[in-house]
């Protein structure tokens, strides 16, 4: 046989040996969370407004959406644009903080398992 090519990220096995360099490391891309986050809110927002005026009264929550959401009132177009941008970006924030802080703590284990690395080969 051939000599064997590894792709993708290594078995947990192998992990503890490997030492990976700063490019080798799953960092999460910014941009693709916050555009996910704010696609995922605004398009989640939209459903739940579009449940609100299929299900009767009763059985849901408006008056949630105009508690989460400034200036947001049930129900009129300006309203509805108004929600949308609003769901948006707060998914925007929510993306930008969870990928900053994935990144810092996943950069802060690299250096861990690192440090531990060295010190078992020095051992």
């Amino acid at each position: 046989m051939g000599p064997s090519v590894k792709v993708g990220v290594p078995l947990a096995a192998e992990a503890s040996t490997v030492n990976q360099t700063e490019e080798e490391r799953v960092m999460l891309n910014w941009k693709v969370v916050t555009k996910s986050l704010a696609s995922f809110t605004a398009i989640s927002f939209a459903l739940c407004v579009g449940y609100g005026l299929l299900a009767p009264p009763a059985f849901h929550p408006s008056w949630l959406l105009e508690a989460v959401l400034p200036g947001f009132k049930w129900l009129g177009f300006g309203s509805f644009l108004l929600g949308l941008v609003e769901s948006a970006l707060y998914g925007a924030g929510a993306g930008i903080l969870y990928s900053a802080l994935y990144n810092y703590f996943a950069r802060g284990a690299a250096h861990d398992a690192e440090r531990r690395l060295r010190t078992v080969r020095a051992a």
